[in-house]
């Protein structure tokens, strides 16, 4: 075998690692932050059932403040 030809496919090797690692990190960084997202939701929505219950209406983790104050 040629030396060219070990000096190529190593090259395309190496390119194919890297784009394949690239790639797999994007695809656990998209789905780490959808679970992280999904988990923000979550909580939420038990804050509002909590907050149906007791009749209050907690707004503070919205980043623009309360929206609807009527206490």
């Amino acid at each position: 075998m040629a030396h060219e030809d070990l000096s190529a496919r190593f090259a395309f090797s190496t390119i194919g690692l890297c784009i394949g690692l690239f790639l797999g990190m994007a695809l656990m960084g998209a789905r780490c932050n959808r679970l992280w997202r999904t988990d923000v939701i979550e909580r939420h929505m038990a804050e509002w059932q909590i907050d149906a219950i007791t009749g209050k209406r907690n707004w503070a983790w919205l980043p623009c403040g309360d929206l609807d104050h009527d206490d």
